[in-house]
């Protein structure tokens, strides 16, 4: 197989997508919008930018009197045709969007998303050495008891699109995804007769999630990745479960990141591990290395010191890390009887905590 540097984008792109008009309202768009995330938009003959479902659904906007205008995304970067791979999956992760616009001799010819560049490198063997929970992303549940309304409050604030759904005792069983909350701005789904108590009508926001539930696509800790790479393409998520429990999710970007990885070098630096036995220290400095790694949160260097204590009987290590970020600076700890597993859980607060603040500082771009 080639490598992604020598595969031209011209036989990905996609042309047969609904291009709309920047004056138009949302309203009237939203029937052709639910089963694509994004769509290119145009103020008569000219290229304006592209729109994306997520901007459309967790804004509190009246579809009815806003034009599309106010949510489309300008600023993101126009690549040629004759590019190659590895220059789109440079452009959507440094960006965070799902597709960019594919220009050819300044002529707008169509677009490339993340499931398009996943389905050319759908064959690559690196797939097959690398374990679903070696690049999963952590996972923000939500109870079978939530209400729309909350399900829309915890995309807003951790800037996700995908909130899987868990019964009272902690298992999967479905996820809400951006594209389902469509219909709830639709006019006449505005308001819905309540299945319990009176029939009363109720906003949307206040009835509960199982209205838009969709059945949830997961796979057991340990499944090699490239099992699960056409459901990825098919779905945009697989969820990561241990005993059906949710740790984890498996989204394009996680899968599209692999191959962005370049040699460069980062300052990575532990200090008082001389306790730790080598195996110990091996596996942590692997735990820092796949989170430089991660090219969309731009780190520069990690510097973690590992405090031991005595509580009692036990024996608690106290991780402290500090990640240097074109983002800004980020500090996380946890408090764990295992050392490997308190770093663990320590760059899990600190992914969460980065990805967070580079979403806010995306969205106030638009």
């Amino acid at each position: 197989m080639k490598s992604i540097d020598e595969i031209s984008l011209k036989d990905f792109v996609r042309s047969d997508i609904p291009i709309f008009d920047s004056n138009d309202y949302i309203s009237s768009i939203l029937g052709k919008i639910e089963k694509s995330h994004f769509f290119p938009i145009f103020d008569g003959k000219k290229f304006e930018g592209i729109a994306f479902i997520k901007d459309v659904v967790i804004k509190d906007i009246e579809p009815e009197k806003t034009k599309i205008k106010s949510v489309v995304r300008t600023n993101i970067p126009k690549i040629e045709a004759s590019s190659n791979l590895s220059k789109a999956i440079q452009t959507i992760l440094e960006n965070g969007v799902k597709a960019i616009p594919i220009f050819e001799k300044e002529k707008f010819i169509g677009i490339i998303s993340e499931n398009d560049l996943l389905r050319a490198l759908r064959e690559d063997k690196r797939l097959e050495n690398i374990k679903v929970e070696d690049i999963m992303s952590d996972i923000i549940c939500a109870s079978e008891d939530s209400t729309i309304g909350k399900i829309k409050h915890i995309m807003r604030e951790n800037n996700i699109s995908r909130v899987p759904i868990i019964n009272e005792n902690k298992d999967l069983i479905g996820i809400v995804r951006i594209s389902d909350l469509v219909s709830i701005l639709k006019p006449k789904e505005k308001q819905k007769k309540s299945k319990e108590g009176s029939g009363k009508m109720l906003p949307v926001r206040e009835l509960s999630a199982r209205i838009v539930m969709k059945n949830a696509y997961s796979v057991e800790k340990g499944t090699v990745l490239k099992n699960i790479i056409d459901d990825v393409i098919k779905s945009g998520d697989v969820i990561i479960t241990e005993n059906n429990k949710p740790i984890g999710i498996i989204t394009p970007k996680d899968i599209l990141e692999l191959f962005a990885l370049k040699e460069e070098k980062i300052n990575i630096q532990i200090s008082n591990v001389r306790e730790l036995d080598e195996k110990e220290r091996e596996k942590i400095y692997d735990e820092l290395k796949n989170l430089a790694r991660r090219k969309s949160l731009k780190i520069s260097s990690i510097f973690l010191y590992i405090e031991k204590m005595e509580k009692g009987k036990k024996i608690i290590y106290i991780p402290r890390l500090r990640v240097f970020s074109s983002f800004g600076v980020f500090v996380a700890s946890a408090s764990e009887e295992n050392s490997i597993f308190s770093v663990q859980e320590t760059i899990k607060k600190i992914k969460h905590e980065m990805e967070k603040r580079i979403g806010k500082i995306k969205s106030k771009k638009i």
